[in-house]
């Protein structure tokens, strides 16, 4: 796992490299497609299913729908490194922006179930090369606290975004079941601001030695604490509905306030991590990020009203905002001549962990006591990995020279 030995042969980041202002926005956006690749479905799945109601397994059809790319994401990210050794960041970069843009729309277009889902693997596919490519870009951004501010803004921008997009889907779906679909086509538009990001040499790729392939070395806390995290992102955008539902709630617009204000607290915590990082570093920053998810599963935990668990919910977005970014300088940082398998690596697991969740939930909470008891365990084992990285960060301290 270790990267000490890698030789300078794929992406050197270079410190001199300055990002053109296009290709900034082609960076900015990168949230945008994660959102919109992953989750805008949401609001549209019901007229899907309407529209196909008459198709067999209508109902796992639509879930797989609303889940197959965030699956293929998943799957994909573990797997990217090995393309990135192999093509030019930006080559893969405008393909994969192509893709998004032709399955996005394509499976749509012919009226069939199974060609949908299909579709919907390839936008998960091409969403993790888009994620991964941009963020190798980030990565050749000279100045610690450039890339910082970078990560930090790509967070904010997709984090607006959602909180905008989320109502908009869901008028549009109205309308007609097709139209959300057509949203993937804007990433045409970011095809050639692509073109002016940093290049970057891939000389002597197939005759790296195996060192050079390895992942950065995460380490196993953060490891653990990153499938923690995707299960808390679970948590407050998806089964906090269900668990106001089960506590009696059933107005629709109370029933979106937990994804709602997700969403809002992520916005804030994008900004506060560019604070954050700069000053107090990553380890420190991830105690921060953890203490914050501590504090809102244990209202969501202790909740009896929307309100409350809308609060609790807002908070843990707020640590889970400012971890996402948080996450990608650690994982720059850790494989900084070739960051792009411990991107895949990092992301894959946050995502994929999701997937988790739904599955240890139900027997949890059943032999534990309910949901509430499920939920405060979650914040329990935050609270030990915020104080791991205090005591990761007290010792690379006493570590540093002067």
């Amino acid at each position: 796992m270790s990267n000490a030995a890698a030789p300078k042969i794929a992406l050197e980041p270079d410190a001199r490299a300055s990002l053109h202002p296009f290709g900034r926005v082609a960076l900015l956006l990168m949230n945008i497609f994660i959102f919109v690749g992953l989750f805008s479905l949401g609001p549209a799945l019901p007229y899907v299913r309407a529209q196909f109601a008459s198709a067999p397994n209508v109902d796992l059809g639509v879930q797989l729908v609303g889940s197959a790319a965030g699956l293929a994401f998943a799957v994909v990210s573990l797997l990217v490194g090995e393309i990135f050794e192999r093509i030019e960041y930006r080559r893969v970069f405008m393909g994969a922006l192509g893709a998004f843009a032709l399955f996005g729309v394509g499976g749509v277009l012919v009226e069939n179930l199974p060609i949908i889902i299909l579709s919907r693997i390839g936008v998960g596919a091409a969403s993790a090369c888009i994620m991964t490519a941009s963020l190798v870009a980030v990565g050749k951004v000279g100045s610690a606290t450039a890339r910082a501010q970078l990560l930090g803004m790509q967070q904010f921008v997709g984090c607006t975004a959602a909180i905008v997009l989320y109502p908009v889907m869901g008028v549009v779906s109205q309308v007609n079941w097709r139209y959300p679909f057509f949203f993937h086509i804007f990433a045409l538009i970011v095809i050639p601001m692509v073109l002016t990001l940093p290049a970057a040499a891939l000389s002597q790729q197939n005759k790296a030695p195996h060192a050079a392939r390895r992942v950065g070395n995460l380490g196993p806390m953060l490891l653990l604490t990153i499938v923690l995290v995707g299960m808390v992102i679970f948590i407050s955008s998806v089964f906090g509905s269900l668990y106001l539902a089960k506590l009696g709630e059933t107005r629709a617009i109370m029933l979106s306030l937990p994804s709602t204000a997700t969403a809002a607290g992520a916005v804030a915590g994008s900004g506060l991590f560019i604070w954050l990082q700069t000053r107090l570093g990553i380890e420190r920053t991830f105690a921060i990020c953890l203490a914050a998810i501590v504090a809102g599963l244990a209202i969501v935990g202790l909740s009896t009203t929307g309100i409350s668990v809308a609060v609790g919910t807002l908070v843990i977005g707020l640590g889970t905002g400012a971890f996402a970014p948080n996450l990608n300088a650690a994982a720059i940082r850790a494989a900084p001549l070739n960051p792009s398998r411990t991107l895949g690596v990092a992301n894959g697991l946050m995502y994929g962990s999701m997937i988790l969740f739904p599955l240890a939930a139900v027997p949890f909470s059943q032999r534990a006591g309910g949901a509430s008891i499920l939920i405060l365990s979650f914040a329990a084992l935050a609270s030990v990995a915020a104080v791991g990285f205090l005591i990761q960060a007290g010792s690379q301290s006493k570590r540093a020279p002067g």
